[in-house]
């Protein structure tokens, strides 16, 4: 992972800061294990993939809400509301 951050134009970033960026956002739930690979001989490294959790996040930020709620019609609208009810009944 730190070479493709690296390699993409952020040369200066380190690898701990690519470390500790991997451990919060797995902490969060925002990534998971998907597996293993053999990188050096007799060492392994993980995989992690994106949980649709971190798609969602993805896909709300791309969204144009004004869009969304022209499209939106009485249903749709009322399982919306239920789902923010239930996220905010649990945060209490």
């Amino acid at each position: 992972m730190h070479k493709i951050v690296t390699s993409q134009g952020f040369k200066d970033t380190r690898y701990g800061t690519v470390k500790k960026k991997i451990k919060l956002l797995e902490e969060t739930g925002y990534l998971k294990e998907a597996g293993a690979r053999k990188t050096q001989p007799g060492s392994e490294g993980i995989l992690f993939e994106a949980t649709f959790k971190a798609l969602a996040a993805l896909k709300v930020s791309i969204t144009n809400f004004d869009d969304l709620f022209k499209k939106m019609d009485e249903t749709e609208a009322m399982e919306l509301l239920a789902l923010l009810a239930r996220i905010e009944a649990d945060s209490y």
